[in-house]
């Protein structure tokens, strides 16, 4: 297959650029990704004999269950989960976490354990290995700016951290901050839920990666997850920062992505159907 197959890659942008490449005696697929304008841009040139395979953007999140408040040990799991998932290439990919949906009530005590985790969270992005995550080099300015301004207002939001080694804001009410799609260089909104179920309004084909903790969680909300959109549910469990990624990264080549299997959409598909009388032995790369 692979002496039949060319890949290219093509930023676009030149309209007059895109109208020469895009053609049916010069491509067969295209697979565009990034922004919501750049998945628009490309459809304009499609033609029949031309398929898209569309990796819209995505965003992820974690929920946490409310056994998790009921060792410490458990929450130093969980916190670990978080700051892996939350940090890893430092927050850039469509499967970080920004917003924890956390199962627990909005008084006092409670809004105090949950802040208690994010700091459990802070202090884990240190020891995230370099190759994972790192302090940012410069802050992000209006990340910060909206982290200031609602710090103001501290009878709805606890703040803490910064753009530079990470921080999170807890909602101190059931809803996430109007910025939730800005947050970025480790940063992360907690948003406080009587049961993980009512996360489902949140979720859609958008939805992409959603980290669980704990695992018992995982039987009782997975079918209601998937049918409202989420593509992939993964662990926070594991208490180390390299095995929660390789659990929630390491899969073969060729499986599903976005709800997806691009890489067999990726292929145009030719069926050689031979007649009952002329059959013959598949080979083994067949099979």
């Amino acid at each position: 297959m692979t002496k039949h197959v060319a890949v290219a890659y093509w930023k676009g942008g030149d309209e007059y650029m895109d109208s020469q490449v895009i053609r049916t005696s010069r491509i067969d697929k295209i697979t565009a990704w990034g922004g919501m304008s750049s998945v628009k841009h490309i459809q304009k040139f499609l033609t029949p004999g031309i398929d898209l395979t569309a990796l819209n953007p995505k965003y992820s999140m974690s929920m946490i269950g409310r056994d998790t408040f009921s060792t410490e040990a458990a929450m130093d799991e969980a916190a670990i989960g978080l700051a892996t998932l939350a940090g890893f290439y430092n927050q850039t990919a469509c499967a970080n976490t920004r917003i924890v949906y956390v199962e627990r009530e909005t008084d006092d005590a409670s809004m105090e354990q949950v802040v208690a985790l994010g700091r459990k969270m802070v202090a884990a992005y240190a020891s995230l290995p370099p190759m994972l995550s790192t302090p940012f080099p410069t802050p992000n300015r209006e990340l910060e700016a909206d982290m200031a301004a609602i710090a103001l207002e501290d009878d709805f939001y606890h703040v803490e951290g910064d753009t530079l080694n990470g921080g999170f804001i807890v909602s101190k009410f059931n809803d996430r901050v109007e910025f939730y799609d800005k947050l970025n260089n480790r940063v992360v909104n907690f948003v406080p839920v009587d049961k993980l179920t009512d996360v489902l309004k949140w979720c859609d084909d958008t939805t992409q990666t959603v980290g669980i903790y704990p695992e018992s969680v995982r039987s009782e909300i997975v079918d209601l997850f998937a049918l409202a959109g989420i593509q992939r549910l993964v662990s926070l469990a594991g208490g180390d920062a390299m095995t929660v990624y390789a659990n929630s990264h390491h899969m073969p080549p060729g499986s599903p992505h976005d709800g997806i299997e691009p890489m067999r959409r990726s292929m145009r598909w030719v069926v050689n159907m031979r007649p009952v009388e002329h059959a013959e032995t598949l080979s083994i790369a067949a099979e």
